[in-house]
Formats: C-alpha cells, structure tokens, sequence
C-alpha cells in the first residue's frame, strides 16, 4: 500500500511473475475504484468504469 504525490492510495496485487495484475485505488477525492491489468500492465477492465467525478450509491 502506498500514497502517491497526488493523494491516491494503492493496493497492489501481482502475478507469481511479480508483475501488478490488479490495483485496488481511492483517489485525492475518495472514490474507489478497482482495475485489472493484463500480462504487460495494459489496464483491461476498471470498477467502476470509465472516468467518474461523483459517485451515487
């Protein structure tokens, strides 16, 4: 887990290669989100998708 320059805070999982397979983020305004990666790090799928500024529950 780590906090980057701007305010977001990361959990990362990886593969038994050692490479980042899934990141588990909130951002600098507290939006969760999760995002799976392929082999070389590409993103392929995000939770919730796309790009939100707001978050309705």
């Amino acid at each position: 887990m780590w906090k980057n320059s701007i305010g977001e805070v990361t959990v990362q999982l990886s593969d038994h290669n050692g490479k980042s397979r899934t990141r588990m983020i909130v951002d600098e305004n507290d939006i969760p989100s999760i995002e799976f990666l392929d082999g070389d790090g590409k993103m392929i799928y995000k939770v919730p998708p796309g790009s939100m500024n707001t978050l309705e529950i």
